[in-house]
């Protein structure tokens, strides 16, 4: 069921440097939303026909969260937002990760944690065991949030949690952890490639919600392409967002 409608915003927090916590009261979403899908938000601006695509980051209680980080035009405003605006949301869209009966691994890098909170969820409330990592530059810019159960932290200057990066410290517990397991990734494109070559290597089974600029969002303007294997390509917001590693390419 797709959801066309206008909605008032319910809160929007800062949590962390340039770090945004949305709350939409659309718990209608709930039933139909599954973790790894986005929504689209419409901003009232002649200038900015096109919508721009957020990850759902879960529930809490009665609202939709999302998880955004203010990187330009669009964002900067929606983060001016506060209770008694309202955004148009279209949603669910794309497609969401297959979770199997292995150990699920959530690594997450950056804003990349927005769809696996909702996958951390998913499985907090079906009591299965799972373990997620969470990696940011600096102390600063790592997200701290209630929905948040249990999480490894690491970070590139190491001002908070262990000072390396979200691939290495996966490849440091990997001995470690329950087998067989599955990755479920989103972060930048050098982390998941570093783990499409990992996934190969050590046999792992890999899943990628891939971060990538859409203009519709709907699969009708073509216009964010991703390179799949056998020199193909395949639309992030209609194929995707999330691609089994096996079907990436290996450049």
């Amino acid at each position: 069921m797709l959801i066309n409608t206008i909605v008032p915003v319910s809160a929007n927090e800062q949590i962390a440097r340039d770090i945004f916590l949305l709350k939409l009261p659309l718990i209608e979403l709930k039933d139909h939303a599954q973790p790894g899908q986005f929504v689209n938000l419409y901003f009232d601006d002649p200038q900015h026909l096109f919508p721009r695509p957020f990850s759902i980051a879960g529930f809490d209680e009665e609202r939709l969260l999302i998880l955004y980080k203010k990187v330009g035009t669009m964002t900067t405003r929606l983060t001016t937002l506060g209770p008694g605006a309202t955004l148009k949301i279209i949603g669910p869209l794309g497609n969401f990760f297959n979770c199997d009966e292995n150990f699920p691994v959530l690594l997450a890098g950056g804003i990349g944690l927005a769809p696996l909170l909702f996958l951390s969820q998913k499985f907090k409330a079906s009591n299965q065991s799972y373990r997620l990592v969470i990696g940011s530059r600096t102390a600063a810019e790592a997200p701290f949030l209630e929905q948040i159960y249990s999480a490894d932290y690491v970070t590139d200057d190491g001002t908070y949690g262990q000072a390396t990066n979200v691939v290495n410290y996966f490849k440091e517990i990997y001995p470690q952890l329950p087998q067989p397991l599955t990755v479920y990734a989103c972060g930048p494109e050098p982390m998941l490639k570093a783990l499409r070559h990992l996934s190969v290597k050590m046999g792992f089974r890999l899943q990628v919600s891939i971060e990538g600029v859409m203009a519709c969002g709907l699969g009708l303007c073509q216009g964010c392409a991703v390179k799949v294997k056998d020199s193909t390509y395949k639309l992030i917001c209609k194929d995707g967002p999330v691609f089994d590693g096996d079907d990436l390419g290996d450049d």
